[in-house]
């Protein structure tokens, strides 16, 4: 819109949506189920490749984050969160999805 934010309302808006997001129990809840889901099925597809578990992993989480926004957009009409709606949000929302897969294929380990 043409307009100058300072750094101090850039970091106060920030902290304010992070606020807004972790008290809603819903998009929280999406997230969750949408992971949970993903990273069932990539235990199964991880035991065909062990070599390539954090792999799978990291791809299921960004496919589960991607999934996540298309079906909210087909069933609102929207993404249902304003940083998601470009290319360059959803992208970073998947690549968020890939680190957590990444987080759960290290700490967790693989069931023989």
């Amino acid at each position: 819109m043409g307009v100058a934010v300072d750094w101090a309302t850039r970091v106060q808006a920030s902290l304010d949506d992070f606020i807004g997001l972790t008290a809603s129990v819903v998009f929280p809840a999406i997230i969750a189920i949408g992971l949970l889901i993903a990273f069932v099925a990539a235990g199964f597809v991880a035991r065909l490749a062990p070599g390539l578990r954090w792999f799978v992993f990291f791809v299921a989480g960004a496919v589960a984050m991607a999934v996540i926004f298309m079906l909210l957009k087909q069933a609102l009409g929207t993404v249902g969160l304003f940083g998601a709606r470009g290319t360059l949000g959803l992208a970073a929302q998947c690549l968020a999805g890939a680190v957590g897969g990444l987080v759960f294929a290290t700490l967790k380990p693989a069931v023989r």
